[in-house]
């Protein structure tokens, strides 16, 4: 499971990277901004269930993602993550499409230090 946006590299006259959202909470929101300001096409955002819009989007349940194209899923939740991906490979989500955010090691040490 990739953890980096290294797949959008620009590779030679490839076409737009096509991106799907799971999540819709706050990281989700800043993914979204990412996508967008890196040019990305958002091809849909998926939740477990699916419902309502998010930033003006129809949410739709990870059941139907076989009926979407996209390159790669952005896992925009952080709890869970154990949990999560097990959701996503029931739902039939290929394994070399899923990318989890991930926390550096600087930001994780970081908040170490302002705990102590």
């Amino acid at each position: 499971m990739p953890s980096s946006l290294s797949f959008a590299a620009p590779s030679s006259k490839s076409s737009r990277k096509s991106v799907a959202i799971f999540g819709t909470g706050d990281a989700a929101e800043l993914v979204f901004l990412l996508v967008r300001d890196m040019g990305l096409e958002l091809a849909a955002v998926f939740t477990s269930e699916g419902d309502g819009r998010f930033l003006g989007l129809p949410v739709r349940a990870i059941a139907d993602q076989a009926t979407v194209e996209y390159d790669v899923l952005i896992v925009a939740v952080l709890e869970r993550p154990a949990g999560t991906a097990r959701l996503l490979r029931v739902a039939g989500v290929p394994e070399k499409k899923i990318l989890m955010l991930q926390p550096t090691a600087a930001a994780v040490s970081e908040t170490s230090a302002q705990g102590a």
